[in-house]
């Protein structure tokens, strides 16, 4: 899982430097293995809750438009370390 979470990291962000692998290394593993995390917890507490269901689908809706506009607002501090 290790192996797959690293060949995800580096071929979602493309580093063009050793600066950026370290970026893609140091985030998208830990935030995924969050997000299965969560996912798993929540469907154990929640599972068979319809409410709960449309409140987890917004939470990861709030969680992509908040991921794309950090990136939007970090591109320019960290934009040329990725493609």
């Amino acid at each position: 899982m290790a192996f797959l979470l690293t060949v995800v990291a580096i071929a979602g962000t493309r580093p063009t430097s050793l600066v950026g692998l370290a970026i893609a290394l140091a985030t998208i593993p830990p935030l995924c293995l969050a997000i299965l995390s969560l996912r798993w917890w929540w469907h154990r507490k929640f599972g068979g809750s319809k409410f709960m269901v449309l409140i987890s689908w917004l939470l990861a809706i709030f969680i992509v438009i908040t991921t794309l506009t950090v990136k939007d607002a970090l591109s320019p501090y960290i934009g040329h370390h990725f493609n």
